[in-house]
């Protein structure tokens, strides 16, 4: 007997849920950064699981003096557990979260639009160079996206209390994903009293930890909202509504072809190009009214929001809305393209973002900083020894906590001495060279 329809689209989901968690796995550690993020994470996870710590409040973002909960930490804390404290671990917990984002913005696509759209939009979501990148990133804002598609999916799926517990744990994430509670709040769901409550008692460790400092975080929130000093002069609310919109169109052309265009000119046309297409799929798209407040909504809160943010404004401030443009987006080419033009041109996004994937290097990845640390560790033969740093600002993440990790902690008295340089080019000493990781012995 022949196999139903639906068996045919579950076993293409299957494959391209599984195309899109071997690319995010490819090179696993060669293009796994072992940055800031991660080496905050990696000492954090260190303080709770073997020194027995425990906090109130997680990292500390880049506007200082304003926490995140650290339930992001206590997740990756089973895998560091289970993977030895190696800092891999964290890779491995983000990637098996693409796996759940992957499947909801099928699920999502297909209950707000139709089955076509939500397969197009996870074939998206699943090849593209960037959102792999987003998806690779070890940082708590890498959980955005699977809580905005989990609050969608919640929404339109009318399960209530589940939505409470995934709103409560973006106080875990960053104050661009707290904007979530607010966009959900503009839709009707039963048990919203509930749901605050919920939501309350998650974001407990941070508001106790706030009424114990004397309202830090709350001052230093509308100290960078209403009075911080502006980078722009005459309109910076529009100005800074431009600029967003603008990173917006960017982003989104990087989304479907990551090209690298240096010609200032070029990039300019692109990206008009890209604006008026967006104004086609406004005024084209023939939404209800429910895909039109879910789409604006989603798109002008963290829009008009960070437009009241003082400071430059990232593109990964807006993860929580890329995957709803890329939803309707998917259904628009779904719904006004033929269907040959629509296949050439899935053909031609597939094999672009998965040789761009596949290509993509990182010469300061955590492979390459594994390997000059055990360079070190094996040439001193378990000897004291010194490791002094000729770095770059911001380069410097990883190393101690890599000696740490692999039992070889260096002291600031031996007389054995190595120095780390990156870029390998920075100085003209003989040495190792791991990437742009270059090691040298001074004799003393």
């Amino acid at each position: 007997m022949p196999w139903p329809r639906k068996h045919y689209t579950r076993l293409l989901v299957l494959v391209i849920i599984f195309a899109g968690f071997f690319l995010r796995i490819y090179n696993l550690e060669k293009l796994a950064g072992l940055d800031y993020d991660q080496d905050i994470s990696a000492w954090w996870i260190k303080q709770f699981l073997i020194d027995k710590k425990f906090s109130l409040i997680g990292q500390e973002i880049s506007l200082g003096r304003i926490f995140i909960v650290p339930f992001y930490y206590y997740l990756l804390a089973p895998f560091y557990l289970i993977f030895k404290l190696d800092p891999i671990a964290a890779n491995i917990f983000v990637s098996l979260v693409s796996l759940v984002s992957m499947y909801l913005i099928y699920r999502v696509g297909t209950i707000l639009f139709n089955q076509s759209t939500g397969l197009i939009a996870l074939l998206i979501y699943a090849f593209s160079s960037q959102i792999n990148f987003y998806d690779r990133t070890t940082a708590p804002s890498s959980l955005i996206i699977l809580l905005s598609l989990s609050s969608l999916y919640f929404l339109l799926t009318k399960r209530d209390l589940w939505l409470a517990p995934v709103l409560g744990v973006t106080f875990s994430v960053s104050p661009a994903a707290i904007l979530l509670i607010f966009q959900t709040f503009f839709f009707r769901f039963k048990k919203k009293i509930v749901s605050l409550v919920i939501i309350f008692f998650m974001a407990s460790p941070l508001l106790f930890f706030d009424l114990r400092h004397d309202f830090m975080i709350t001052k230093r929130i509308f100290q960078a909202l209403f009075s911080g000093q502006r980078e722009t002069d005459g309109y910076p609310l529009l100005q800074k509504l431009f600029n967003n919109l603008q990173t917006l169109v960017e982003t989104f052309r990087q989304q479907i072809f990551r090209l690298q265009i240096d010609d200032y000119m070029t990039n300019v046309y692109l990206n008009f190009t890209t604006a008026l297409f967006w104004i086609l799929i406004f005024l084209k798209g023939g939404y209800t009214f429910l895909q039109k407040k879910i789409f604006f909504v989603w798109f002008l809160t963290p829009v008009f929001f960070f437009s009241l943010y003082p400071y430059h404004v990232p593109e990964y401030y807006f993860l929580s809305l890329f995957p709803v443009t890329i939803i309707f987006f998917a259904a628009f080419i779904t719904k006004k393209i033929p269907c040959h033009f629509l296949f050439f041109f899935l053909f031609l996004f597939i094999v672009v973002n998965g040789w761009l994937v596949l290509t993509i290097k990182n010469t300061l990845s955590m492979f390459y900083k594994k390997q000059a640390v055990k360079y070190i560790i094996t040439q001193v033969q378990g000897r004291p020894f010194r490791v002094d740093y000729d770095i770059v600002v911001g380069q410097n993440n990883g190393f101690k906590y890599l000696f740490y990790w692999l039992n070889h902690e260096p002291s600031s008295t031996a007389k054995i001495r190595y120095i780390i340089t990156v870029p390998e080019n920075k100085n003209k000493m003989p040495g190792q060279v791991f990437g742009k990781i270059k090691v040298s012995t001074i004799n003393e």
